[in-house]
């Protein structure tokens, strides 16, 4: 009867060890599992982390592409200004032109007219000295 207790007393003892072994190897693996859930969290957070930062980038990306698009507009419509405001010069240069060519025709028709009109004066001055002449004769 003692030998049956002494077998069932190991018996216990050895479920007892392996028990607990088991429990230990559950406790590491629990242990290690929440390592790596840490770990994965960690890991996640940190993805959040760029992909927040690489949307922020597209964000100013995008708003500077924008800026520099309404930039373009606008240089575009200064460009746009400065032919008209340029053709309007250059009519203003062509009616100057008109106006000078014109004035000088007037000009010359006007040192025509003096000419004539002092080949006139100076053959009436020699008529009349001619005159003057024979009458003195």
């Amino acid at each position: 009867k003692e030998k049956e207790q002494l077998e069932v007393l190991t018996r216990l003892k050895r479920q007892r060890v392996q028990r607990e072994r088991r429990q230990r190897d559950i406790d590491e693996e629990i242990g290690r599992l929440s390592r790596m859930q840490k770990d994965c969290e960690d890991r996640e957070g940190k993805a959040d982390d760029e992909l927040e930062a690489v949307r922020e980038k597209a964000e100013a990306a995008k708003k500077n592409m924008g800026d520099k698009q309404g930039l373009l507009e606008r240089v575009r419509m200064q460009a746009a200004e400065l032919e008209a405001m340029e053709g309007e010069q250059l009519k203003l240069l062509q009616r100057s032109v008109r106006a000078i060519d014109e004035a000088e025709a007037k000009v010359a028709a006007l040192k025509r007219e003096a000419d004539s009109k002092q080949r006139q004066a100076e053959e009436q001055e020699r008529k009349a000295q001619e005159e003057l002449a024979l009458l003195q004769a």
